[in-house]
């Protein structure tokens, strides 16, 4: 949630799991929490409790894949690029997937 005194917001300090202390985090530790979220959540997994049914974008769900075709990793970097984007407080960014030899 945005604020005037903090446009990058205040919320629950989550990455991974809750913060045991419900620790509040603000500025750019809030925005990297709220994108690594996104970047984190199956699309249209929020559809069931009434929430964006368009958020969300599972990219370890691409770990691991045959991604050696460059037009894959091109769909990888579309795909978590689009979705950062929908985060209002995000204005530009760019992404590179690659893929790691065995």
């Amino acid at each position: 949630m945005a604020t005037t005194s903090d446009p990058l917001g205040i919320d629950l300090a989550v990455s991974g799991d809750l913060d045991p202390n419900f620790r509040l985090c603000h500025g750019a530790e809030n925005l990297s929490n709220a994108l690594c979220r996104r970047l984190s959540c199956t699309a249209g997994a929020l559809e069931s409790i009434g929430d964006d049914p368009a958020y969300g974008y599972n990219l370890p769900d691409q770990l691991n894949l045959d991604t050696s075709d460059d037009s894959a990793l091109a769909i990888i970097n579309a795909s978590a690029r689009n979705e950062l984007l929908k985060d209002p407080r995000v204005q530009s960014l760019t992404t590179q997937a690659i893929s790691v030899p065995d």
